[in-house]
């Protein structure tokens, strides 16, 4: 009985095939790192903003304008960020946005202290994280074509 595919192919031939050829890219490793560490943030924040915006005002319209604020950036400010994000370096820009994403969350959970936090607050944060998540997508996949060149 003969065996083919990935099943009959050890390991090292594994990792060596082109199926994880990126990863040899230097630099690649930490871009994947850093894109599946905000992809998870960002679907984290997604539920608990949602969760907050339910438990609030228990009102499933609202919840869904949460979501709508999330990708209203995207939709609009997409093209325009993205020639931003050409003019400066990539990398940086990259992390400069990771960082940045820090403060809507700390401001949100200072005014969740001190028990003031209403739908608007969780309104606004999810139009600021939409910006974020903007810059991000746009600066990854634009450094991803930089680490990888036109060739890769």
């Amino acid at each position: 009985m003969k065996t083919s595919g990935l099943r009959s192919r050890p390991g090292a031939a594994l990792a060596s095939s082109v199926t994880l050829a990126a990863f040899r890219i230097r630099g690649y490793p930490a871009l994947w790192l850093s894109g599946s560490a905000s992809g998870f943030t960002r679907s984290v924040t997604q539920v608990a903003i949602g969760w907050l915006t339910l438990a609030a005002s228990d009102s499933i319209l609202l919840v869904g304008a949460t979501f709508a604020l999330r990708v209203v950036p995207a939709l609009l400010l997409g093209i325009p960020l993205g020639g931003l994000v050409d003019r400066y370096d990539r990398r940086i820009t990259l992390i400069l946005v990771n960082v940045a994403a820090i403060v809507p969350l700390v401001w949100v959970a200072l005014v969740a202290g001190s028990g003031t936090l209403a739908v608007t607050e969780l309104l606004l944060l999810s139009l600021a994280l939409g910006v974020v998540d903007t810059l991000t997508g746009t600066t990854t996949q634009t450094y991803s074509f930089d680490l990888a060149g036109a060739a890769g």
